[in-house]
């Protein structure tokens, strides 16, 4: 897969984007839509998943759109938040759902970006957001 990395080898050069869904589909949008741009992506599946690459990874940013029930992107922020050696690292939640009032309950506690990851911005908010670390 081009662009994807190996969570045990990293490039101090690149920033590292872990990129989380339980949609393949959405996780293709979104690694065509940063391929290119000078990130180290990473991929899970999970949120069990995404923890651990986090332990053997450190991402410099976390792009986390799935919804799996026994480790949800809530779920998973929460931990890495009251983590001292995670809770640096930046998590946007990506969501579909447009209206104040259907954004999934948690969403005030992280940036989240609505719509679909191929939206022009996607890139430059992802940008921003390695600079926070």
């Amino acid at each position: 897969m081009t662009g994807t990395a190996d969570p045990n080898t990293s490039a101090a050069a690149e920033p590292r984007i872990l990129l989380v869904d339980d949609n393949t589909n959405n996780l293709q949008v979104l690694r065509e839509t940063l391929d290119g741009l000078g990130y180290k992506l990473l991929i899970a599946k999970n949120g069990k998943s995404a923890l651990e690459i986090v332990r053997k990874a450190g991402p410099d940013l976390i792009l986390s759109g799935h919804h799996d029930v026994g480790y949800g992107r809530l779920r998973v922020c929460r931990k890495l938040k009251a983590t001292a050696s995670t809770q640096h690292i930046p998590v946007i939640f990506l969501t579909a759902m447009p209206m104040p009032k259907t954004r999934p309950r948690g969403f005030h506690s992280a940036p989240w970006t609505t719509s679909q990851a191929d939206q022009p911005g996607t890139g430059a908010r992802t940008g921003a957001a390695t600079t926070w670390s």
